[in-house]
């Protein structure tokens, strides 16, 4: 028995050419649902990004805020040493600003006698001369130095700075150093500078 379509339209040539457009037809349904696939799956990437963004953002902003109830000066670095924070009694009782701490290096506030001495004592910390307890990498390192104040016309300020390393959840590290400025052993006399 014969359809319809081959006797009107010629024979089995013309079945065949209307079973290869279908089969077409088919691949390009699929191609375009592959496209969608991409699509939808750069999308979702893009979403995610955008999360995670956001995400590390609000972090940042709640670190921000609670390293800023606390009146007097810290400083947050990570593993490379440069500022992450600088909370405002920081600012406030050494004149500079996250920003400018953060183009400088925190070395930058230092007599320069004193920048090995921070680097040996920022490289120990984040060593792991100690355990990690928690989150927390103890003991505490203390050293001890001298901050030069933003306004030049003021003394240098000397400092006993305790660091302690932080390990979060992602696994980088970072220093949270609370910075005291009643140092009990330097002493800073106008006239003779830092003893």
């Amino acid at each position: 028995m014969t359809t319809p379509l081959e006797h009107t339209k010629g024979g089995k040539a013309v079945w065949l050419a209307l079973v290869g457009c279908a089969a077409l037809l088919c691949m390009a349904i699929g191609v375009s649902r592959l496209a969608g696939t991409r699509y939808e799956l750069a999308n979702a990437k893009a979403e995610l990004a955008i999360k995670a963004s956001e995400e590390a953002a609000a972090k940042d902003q709640e670190m921000r805020a609670f390293i800023n109830e606390f009146d007097y000066p810290i400083a947050m670095l990570d593993s490379r040493g440069e500022v992450v924070e600088w909370n405002d009694a920081a600012e406030r009782d050494f004149g500079w600003t996250k920003e400018e701490l953060q183009a400088n290096g925190i070395a930058s506030i230092m007599p320069d006698d004193m920048r090995d001495r921070h680097h040996s004592a920022f490289g120990k910390a984040m060593a792991g001369s100690g355990r990690v307890v928690g989150k927390v990498k103890s003991p505490v390192q203390r050293v001890e130095c001298v901050v030069i104040h933003k306004d030049p016309s003021r003394k240098p300020i000397p400092v006993e700075v305790s660091v302690r390393v932080v390990r979060e959840d992602d696994g980088d590290l970072y220093a949270i150093a609370h910075i005291d400025k009643q140092s009990r052993i330097l002493r800073v006399d106008a006239s003779e500078g830092v003893q």
